[in-house]
């Protein structure tokens, strides 16, 4: 499935979870970033969502700013049984990889598939 189809796919699966689940929100685009805003009035918390087939780790571009956001939320498709992995950024840092090139240079930043796919962050809308 492509990128951008999985994306969309994965945005649209978690704004109707959050509806479900009695949140309120908004959204934010910023560049080529897509935030979503959880709450009214204070306090806000700030979500980027991430999406993988599920075969894969989750990547990070090496500029990419960990301040600016409160959660990650990981969409992992399955046509029959969608899960969300909702991580704190605390919980990223603490499990975020990096991988450098052959002189040194950070090339990009990973989450390995299985610090993510753990029982206490899957469908954890509690931690919201």
């Amino acid at each position: 499935m492509r990128r951008n189809i999985l994306r969309e796919i994965g945005i649209n699966y978690v704004l109707n979870q959050l509806t479900k689940q009695g949140f309120s929100y908004a959204i934010q685009n910023i560049g080529r970033n897509l935030f979503i805003i959880i709450g009214v009035g204070t306090p806000r918390k700030r979500v980027k969502i991430k999406a993988s087939s599920g075969f894969n780790h989750i990547l990070f571009n090496k500029n990419h700013n960990f301040n600016n956001v409160d959660f990650i939320m990981i969409y992992v498709y399955n046509e029959n049984n969608p899960t969300v992995y909702i991580l704190t950024i605390d919980d990223v840092k603490r499990y975020l990889q990096e991988r450098y090139d052959a002189n040194g240079n950070l090339l990009f930043y990973w989450l390995p598939k299985k610090d993510y796919k753990q029982p206490q962050f899957e469908n954890a809308w509690h931690r919201l």
